[in-house]
């Protein structure tokens, strides 16, 4: 047989190989991989501007409490003094009334110190995200960049590769050809074989028998004994 087509299918090999680049799909696996990060530190710096932003209407909304208490506590002050006749019992109700707004007042200004607490550390939170995800989207980035460069050098190699097989197949008669795909179908890229050093097969590294090397060095269709691929020539044949 033709050993070009041992040739033939060492080339689709290596295209194969390059189509399926094991090295660029586990760097595109870890560039989903840090997309994927990022967009976790990124939901997570949205949520707490979205808790930030919840903590300044509180505060507002407590401010605006506190206003109307003081405003309250001020009014009955002033009123249990101008009603300084008043009876007993009506004097003691308008004081504890004012002491009741006056522990209000203390409880809300408690719950505002918290919540101011609670904003600084957001926003300090905050801050630390925003600097990494800046320093995280640019080392994607380069990483992105550099990913693009491989693929487009592999893209390139791909259709060096295609250009050889072509031409390839183009150099063996029609039979020949006809037989590679034949064999193919049968053994992916794996069923045509050459006997290397010590007459042994290249697919299963076994040696051929004598009867096998004579038909070989005839050029016959000949097979492996052992895992039955085509044998195509001698090894050191191959140009």
């Amino acid at each position: 047989m033709d050993i070009r087509m041992f040739s033939l299918q060492k080339l689709e090999k290596e295209h194969e190989e390059l189509v399926n680049n094991k090295d660029l799909a586990s760097f595109k696996k870890d560039l989903q991989k840090s997309k994927k990060e990022i967009q976790e530190i990124i939901n997570s710096y949205n949520n707490m501007k979205e808790q930030q932003e919840i903590i300044v209407r509180d505060l507002k909304r407590i401010e605006d409490e506190n206003n109307s208490f003081l405003s309250e506590i001020q009014t009955k002050e002033k009123n249990l003094y101008n009603n300084s006749d008043a009876g007993f019992k009506e004097l003691e109700s308008m004081k504890e009334n004012i002491e009741e707004l006056k522990e209000q007042y203390r409880e809300k200004e408690e719950e505002q110190i918290e919540l101011i607490a609670a904003s600084e550390d957001l926003a300090e939170g905050i801050e630390k995200e925003k600097e990494v995800i800046k320093e995280k989207k640019q080392e994607f980035n380069e990483e992105l960049k550099e990913f693009k460069k491989l693929e487009e050098i592999n893209d390139k190699k791909i259709k060096e590769k295609e250009v050889e097989i072509q031409e390839m197949i183009q150099e063996l008669p029609p039979e020949v050809y006809s037989k590679y795909q034949a064999v193919q179908k049968k053994y992916p890229l794996t069923g045509i074989a050459v006997l290397e050093e010590g007459n042994k097969c290249s697919y299963c590294r076994l040696n051929v028998s004598v009867v096998k090397l004579r038909e070989v060095e005839r050029k016959d269709i000949t097979y492996c004994e052992s895992c039955s691929r085509l044998l195509t020539g001698k090894k050191e044949d191959i140009k």
